[in-house]
């Protein structure tokens, strides 16, 4: 018996991320069925004639079993209830066919953004992330270099603060290690403000506006803090991510590792502190700090090209979508702002011609693509 298909169907049945790339292994006739399954709402009855089934080959027989009742019975498509969890998105990626009729679809242009980083003297300097050179000052002293899609800064004798800073457009991810060796992934839509050197005696401060995920180098005499919006995060040596992107209401600190502490601007003697595999979430207008725990992966996948929505509202996960692919999405089908998404793709693979391909099929909706601009109809 196939275990691996047992495992697909019961994360299915119970609503859980499932591993798309694992779904590749499967023979077409596999991922054809368990398609059908989904469309017939049949998991639950799969995994229960498996379990009963005393048969080496249980996946096989049922597979017989299906073929013989197929016209005897159907179960609705699919039911998207208010609020509801769309579960069969997760395997849409790999189990449509792709039908290039069923939509007026264009494919997306690929007006690449540049990285910028922006010099001391408010020089900006264009980077491709398959560079390789030199980081100086404007006096020609080198600070550090570039290696692909990360920058390296070294210790210098910089004996005040020269702050650069970086900004990634939509569509692309950076990183940067900073002269203390902390490593920041800046998310697509981010930007970092950063000194080239940090002061022996004061703090160790960096701005952002976007996400990002910092691994803290530990100095216990220089203290770390993220200044994001209305939100601080101090810490001596961790690893979290911070999102507190401009158009969101909300910033948000998970942290993996570690220990930080929190404060917003207008109460800096309030400080909140938060524990690994919790995050803390604020709203800009309020000074109040929630504690949550969570699923630190669901919130640094996006370093390794994943997105994975779980319960997302369907407004926040086209947020996400147009950063990571650079796009604007026009929604006028008021209908699916009522939605919540369980999903998981991956920008390194799936185009976002795919996913809004899938996402039409399982609510029915219509869609063009035209340059950069998504409209839902």
């Amino acid at each position: 018996m196939n275990q691996h298909i047992i495992s697909i169907l019961k994360q299915l049945q119970q609503g859980e991320n499932v591993d798309l790339y694992a779904i590749k292994h499967l023979s077409t006739e596999d991922k054809t069925l368990i398609e059908d399954l989904l469309k017939q709402n049949l998991v639950g009855e799969a995994l229960e004639f498996i379990e009963n089934t005393s048969q080496q080959n249980q996946w096989h027989s049922f597979k017989s079993k299906l073929k013989e009742q197929k016209h005897k019975r159907r179960k609705p498509y699919f039911i998207a209830l208010k609020y509801a969890a769309i579960i069969i998105v997760l395997f849409g990626v790999f189990l449509f066919s792709k039908n290039p009729t069923q939509q007026p679809a264009e494919h997306v242009v690929n007006n690449e953004k540049s990285i910028e980083l922006i010099l001391e003297n408010g020089e900006v300097q264009r980077i491709s992330a398959t560079d390789s050179q030199e980081i100086a000052l404007t006096n020609g002293n080198i600070i550090g270099s570039q290696n692909g899609n990360q920058l390296n800064y070294k210790k210098s004798e910089l004996k005040k603060l020269v702050y650069n800073e970086l900004k990634i457009p939509n569509g692309k991810r950076f990183s940067i290690a900073l002269s203390d060796e902390t490593l920041v992934h800046l998310n697509a839509g981010s930007s970092l403000r950063y000194p080239v050197n940090f002061i022996a005696g004061q703090p160790r401060e960096v701005y952002l506006s976007g996400e990002g995920y910092f691994n803290v180098t530990k100095d216990t005499a220089h203290p770390f803090i993220v200044h994001a919006d209305a939100v601080n995060v101090k810490v001596l040596g961790t690893s979290f991510n911070v999102s507190a992107y401009p158009k969101a209401s909300n910033i948000e600190t998970v942290l993996v590792e570690g220990a930080v502490q929190l404060f917003k601007n207008e109460t800096p003697d309030q400080k909140t502190v938060l524990e690994p595999g919790y995050m803390a979430e604020s709203k800009k207008t309020e000074s109040a700090i929630g504690i949550t725990k969570v699923n630190t992966a669901l919130y640094t996948s996006w370093i390794s090209g994943d997105l994975i929505f779980k319960k997302t509202p369907f407004t926040k996960m086209l947020d996400c979508l147009e950063r990571s692919y650079d796009v604007k999405i026009i929604n006028n089908n008021e209908n699916l702002n009522a939605l919540n998404f369980n999903a998981s793709f991956n920008v390194n693979i799936e185009s976002i011609s795919d996913i809004m391909e899938i996402l039409s099929e399982m609510q029915s909706f219509k869609y063009t693509i035209k340059d950069k601009i998504i409209l839902i109809e």
